[in-house]
Order: structure tokens, then sequence, then C-alpha cells
């Protein structure tokens, strides 16, 4: 993989999907998926959701007041995320 998919990966968030990926790196999708399971042992998918997920529940821990409302008003995340994420961050369940 050579650092720089998972490093595009881990911080470049406009990158949503693995063709978004495999655009930025200029290497094709299979090759990209490939790199990813035989170094990382997960998919390209996996770790961009992995991503996303993180950064939406330290938004919502970090959220004033009430966090459910205060996220869902200024959140890309669809709403039924939205909900599961209240329930992960504020039950007690961790995500890392």
């Amino acid at each position: 993989m050579g650092g720089g998919a998972a490093r595009i990966a881990e911080t470049d968030r406009s990158v949503r999907s693995l063709t978004d990926l495999a655009d930025r790196t200029a290497i094709p999708a299979r090759p990209v998926q490939r790199r990813f399971s035989t170094y990382a042992g997960v998919s390209p998918s996996w770790v961009l959701r992995r991503y996303r997920l993180l950064d939406a529940a330290e938004a919502v821990r970090g959220a004033p007041g009430d966090a459910p409302a205060h996220s869902s008003r200024n959140s890309r995340y669809a709403p039924v995320a939205r909900r599961w994420l209240v329930l992960l961050v504020h039950g007690g369940i961790a995500l890392a």
C-alpha cells in the first residue's frame, strides 16, 4: 500500500468511497482493495466507514447542550445513523 492510500483514507474526509480513494491515489479500485486486504486485513470501504463513524461519534460527544438535537441540525449523517451514534455514545458502548 506504501502508506499513500491508507494515509489518504485516514486524513482526507472528502474521500467517501472506494472510487474516491482510487481516483485520489491514481490506482484502480481492485488493486486498492487487494492492498488493503493484504496489508490491513480489511477492505478500504470498512476503513472509510470506521473513520466516518469515529468522526460522527466525536461530533456527538462534543455537541453542546442536547447532543442529539444539535447533531441532527448540523450533521451530514443520515437520521438512522445519528440515532445509532447517540445510542452508542450516550449508551456507554465503546466505539474504539
